[in-house]
């Protein structure tokens, strides 16, 4: 049990200290996940849930996100 907690607090603070050091491409992905969250409750039609909308938005442009990223730090 303590190895699990250990490794998910070495995974965090992975996480955490990869944030601090690149803190452009962290604010890029927070704007295009809050950006999705908004786009999808305002363009996806009413037929879905309120939670569903949001998801589905978030979840979209965060991969878009994550492509922006990712080519920005290959290229």
């Amino acid at each position: 049990m303590e190895s699990e907690s250990a490794d998910r607090t070495g995974i965090a603070a992975r996480a955490v200290s990869s944030m601090r050091a690149h803190p452009v491409i962290t604010s890029v992905m927070v704007s295009y996940v809050v950006l999705g969250a908004i786009g999808g409750v305002m363009l996806f039609t009413e037929d879905g849930s309120l939670a569903r909308r949001l998801a589905t938005g978030t979840v979209a442009r965060g991969g878009v996100g994550i492509l922006v990223c990712g080519i920005k730090m290959i290229g």
